[in-house]
């Protein structure tokens, strides 16, 4: 009986971890992938993470450019500035961020590009390093 038992958690367990990938988040996930790859940035990106990470709709990035961005979601997109820090983000973190637009809410690709019009950015010099 007890083997039994084990045998019953280990095939509810197994099912339960098995990956029912949603088809539109792994297509979104790819492209951003393939995307990402082209321009250059998010080197280690996979598309599992991706996929993990953003879903089908990439929903906290996505909402947070709909919104406010001077409040709280602009802290969550920049960091926290305060005390008279500026912004630190990377040209290659402005390039992905537009990718992940382009890839999962068009609709906001012009508050984007207004909010990061306003970031100075900086390029990263440690382009082979971890």
């Amino acid at each position: 009986m007890p083997l039994l038992v084990g045998a019953i958690c280990v095939l509810l367990i197994s099912a339960a971890c098995s990956s029912d990938s949603d088809p539109l988040a792994e297509q979104r996930a790819s492209e951003l992938v393939d995307r990402a790859a082209e321009a250059g940035v998010a080197p280690g990106l996979t598309v599992e993470t991706a996929e993990a990470l953003y879903g089908t709709d990439a929903p906290a990035f996505c909402e947070a450019h709909r919104g406010d961005l001077d409040g709280v979601a602009g802290l969550v997109v920049v960091g926290n500035t305060a005390q008279g820090r500026r912004p630190v983000i990377t040209d290659e973190a402005i390039t992905f961020g537009r990718l992940v637009a382009e890839v999962y809410c068009p609709d906001v690709l012009d508050d984007y590009d207004a909010f990061v019009g306003d970031v100075d950015p900086f390029e990263r010099t440690d382009r082979g390093g971890a």
